[in-house]
């Protein structure tokens, strides 16, 4: 993976947190549950480029 990568999950987060937002407004608390999940994955993968590993 390269940093092109990190940049693309950067940007997919920035889009669950406004899903995240609109499932809060929503009172959509499972969707919000799912989201939180998808983007704790992309931050764990973010972490994993920066720190060389994948």
């Amino acid at each position: 993976m390269s940093l092109d990568s990190a940049t693309v999950y950067k940007h997919n987060i920035e889009n669950i947190k406004k899903q995240e937002n609109r499932a809060i407004l929503d009172k959509k608390w499972t969707e919000l549950a799912k989201l939180r999940v998808k983007r704790a994955d992309f931050e764990a993968k973010i972490k994993e480029i920066e720190e060389g590993k994948l």
